[in-house]
Protein backbone atom coordinates (compact mmCIF):
# COMPACT_ATOMS: atom_id res chain seq x y z
CA UNK A 1 0.00 0.00 0.00
CA UNK A 2 3.13 2.56 0.81
CA UNK A 3 3.62 2.20 -2.79
CA UNK A 4 0.29 3.65 -3.69
CA UNK A 5 0.47 6.59 -1.24
CA UNK A 6 2.55 9.18 -2.99
CA UNK A 7 0.06 8.86 -6.36
CA UNK A 8 -2.26 11.38 -6.85
CA UNK A 9 -6.14 10.44 -6.71
CA UNK A 10 -8.02 10.81 -9.71
CA UNK A 11 -11.80 10.87 -9.64
CA UNK A 12 -14.00 9.51 -12.78
CA UNK A 13 -14.73 12.60 -14.21
CA UNK A 14 -11.62 13.98 -13.98
CA UNK A 15 -10.52 11.22 -16.45
CA UNK A 16 -13.44 11.92 -18.51
CA UNK A 17 -12.10 15.18 -18.93
CA UNK A 18 -8.94 14.82 -19.70
CA UNK A 19 -10.18 12.58 -22.45
CA UNK A 20 -12.09 15.72 -24.22
CA UNK A 21 -10.99 16.23 -27.88
CA UNK A 22 -9.65 12.75 -27.91
CA UNK A 23 -10.32 9.48 -30.21
CA UNK A 24 -13.01 7.38 -27.12
CA UNK A 25 -14.24 4.13 -27.41
CA UNK A 26 -17.77 3.83 -26.00
CA UNK A 27 -19.54 0.04 -25.20
CA UNK A 28 -22.85 0.28 -24.45
CA UNK A 29 -25.43 -1.99 -23.05
CA UNK A 30 -26.51 -4.47 -25.80
CA UNK A 31 -24.49 -5.17 -28.53
CA UNK A 32 -23.16 -1.65 -30.04
CA UNK A 33 -19.69 0.77 -29.67
CA UNK A 34 -18.65 3.65 -30.60
CA UNK A 35 -15.38 5.69 -31.23
CA UNK A 36 -15.18 9.39 -31.88
CA UNK A 37 -13.87 12.13 -30.61
CA UNK A 38 -15.23 13.10 -27.61
CA UNK A 39 -16.12 17.16 -27.70
CA UNK A 40 -18.21 17.57 -24.05
CA UNK A 41 -20.24 15.93 -21.32
CA UNK A 42 -22.10 16.59 -18.21
CA UNK A 43 -22.43 15.54 -14.63
CA UNK A 44 -24.09 11.99 -15.85
CA UNK A 45 -21.60 11.79 -18.66
CA UNK A 46 -23.66 12.00 -21.48
CA UNK A 47 -21.18 12.61 -24.34
CA UNK A 48 -21.06 14.69 -27.13
CA UNK A 49 -19.32 12.83 -29.99
CA UNK A 50 -17.79 13.99 -33.32
CA UNK A 51 -16.47 12.00 -36.32
CA UNK A 52 -18.14 8.85 -34.72
CA UNK A 53 -18.39 5.17 -36.15
CA UNK A 54 -21.34 3.01 -34.66
CA UNK A 55 -20.63 -1.00 -34.58
CA UNK A 56 -23.63 -3.12 -34.22
CA UNK A 57 -22.51 -7.00 -33.56
CA UNK A 58 -24.60 -9.71 -34.42
CA UNK A 59 -24.78 -13.07 -35.74
CA UNK A 60 -24.55 -12.19 -39.40
CA UNK A 61 -21.55 -10.03 -38.49
CA UNK A 62 -20.38 -6.39 -37.94
CA UNK A 63 -21.98 -3.53 -39.58
CA UNK A 64 -20.37 -0.25 -39.73
CA UNK A 65 -21.89 3.38 -39.63
CA UNK A 66 -20.34 7.09 -39.67
CA UNK A 67 -22.23 9.49 -37.59
CA UNK A 68 -21.05 13.39 -37.97
CA UNK A 69 -22.11 14.60 -34.42
CA UNK A 70 -24.43 12.92 -31.96
CA UNK A 71 -25.09 12.74 -27.93
CA UNK A 72 -24.78 9.74 -25.99
CA UNK A 73 -27.15 8.54 -23.55
CA UNK A 74 -24.77 8.29 -20.49
CA UNK A 75 -26.80 5.93 -18.47
CA UNK A 76 -26.04 3.35 -21.36
CA UNK A 77 -22.11 3.39 -21.11
CA UNK A 78 -20.78 0.12 -19.66
CA UNK A 79 -16.54 0.88 -20.85
CA UNK A 80 -15.74 4.55 -21.52
CA UNK A 81 -11.54 3.83 -22.75
CA UNK A 82 -9.05 5.71 -24.98
CA UNK A 83 -9.43 4.57 -28.64
CA UNK A 84 -6.40 2.10 -29.44
CA UNK A 85 -3.32 3.44 -30.99
CA UNK A 86 -0.54 2.37 -32.77
CA UNK A 87 2.78 3.72 -31.78
CA UNK A 88 1.21 6.43 -29.38
CA UNK A 89 0.49 8.69 -32.99
CA UNK A 90 -2.00 6.62 -35.79
CA UNK A 91 -5.13 5.76 -34.58
CA UNK A 92 -6.86 2.64 -35.25
CA UNK A 93 -9.95 1.49 -35.91
CA UNK A 94 -11.96 0.94 -33.02
CA UNK A 95 -14.04 -2.46 -33.31
CA UNK A 96 -12.98 -5.93 -32.34
CA UNK A 97 -12.80 -8.10 -34.52
CA UNK A 98 -12.66 -11.60 -33.10
CA UNK A 99 -10.21 -14.48 -35.18
CA UNK A 100 -11.77 -17.04 -37.05
CA UNK A 101 -11.50 -20.21 -35.25
CA UNK A 102 -12.24 -22.69 -38.09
Amino acid sequence: MAAHANQPSLYPLELVDAAVGTRVWIILRGAREFCGILRGFDEYVNLFLEDVDEYTYSEEGIEKQHIAQMFLNGSQICVLAAAPTLDGSQQLGCAYVPSSTT
